[in-house]
């Protein structure tokens, strides 16, 4: 395997952490509801689903 080349257990790791950082996020901007970042929580929680649904995927091809 090259240097450079990133195997499925470190994307497994990488989306995970990644997903628990987003919704961490999350969590501590509902603290205060966001009156013009709705945007931003919207693009945060539709990443956190896309990076959801990569490492499921990746992890039941491992």
């Amino acid at each position: 395997m090259s240097e450079g080349q990133i195997n499925v257990k470190d994307f497994i790791t990488l989306s995970t952490v990644m997903i628990g950082a987003v919704l961490t996020i999350l969590a501590l901007i509902w603290q205060v509801p966001p009156v013009s970042g709705i945007g931003t929580v919207t693009f945060l929680l539709m990443l956190s689903f896309i990076l959801f649904v990569n490492s499921v995927s990746a992890n039941s091809k491992a």
